[in-house]
């Protein structure tokens, strides 16, 4: 059997996971590591990741041009994977951007956007909104419990343009 070895550069961490960019591809994987974890632990994280898994699911059965694409979930012993749409950043980035453009957390992608406009923050709000109106009207009504700018990804159309 041949394994394929996928070449991955950090891009965030929460309390049970870690994100990463999967080079040479448009896709990013949520890690989740279930070894070397005790058992009230590991519990935690099985119920996390079950709910996780069901959101996926139902948002692949209704999807949203405002939410993420998902790809595919791997399950094995050590890890969980779920391969997702990869975003350019968040809007935690674009609030450091808007402050201080030099800002050494502002990555290549936001760096080639000249400027910023009126028009590109209400267009981002109304994507929020529409995401967050989506969840709700999916039958389990999803209530996302970690809301803020880290959390809201950000991608770049062609012509510039944002969609969250």
């Amino acid at each position: 059997m041949v394994e394929t070895v996928e070449r991955l550069t950090l891009l965030g961490m929460g309390a049970f996971s870690k994100v990463y960019k999967v080079e040479g591809t448009n896709k990013a994987v949520k890690i989740f590591e279930t070894q070397r974890r005790d058992r009230d632990d590991f519990k935690t994280i099985e119920k996390s990741i079950n709910r996780e898994r069901e959101i996926i699911e139902m948002i692949k059965k209704k999807p949203h041009p405002s939410l993420l694409e998902y790809f595919e979930t791997s399950i094995n012993e050590e890890k969980i994977k779920i391969y997702m749409e990869l975003c350019h950043f968040s809007l935690e980035h674009l609030l450091i951007y808007m402050r201080n453009p030099t800002h050494e957390k502002i990555n290549e992608n936001l760096r080639q956007k000249e400027k910023i406009t009126l028009i590109d923050v209400l267009g981002i709000m109304k994507d929020i909104i529409a995401g967050f109106k989506h969840l709700r009207s999916i039958e389990a009504r999803i209530a996302h419990r970690d809301i803020k700018p880290d959390n809201i990804l950000i991608i770049i159309l062609e012509g510039g343009a944002f969609n969250t």
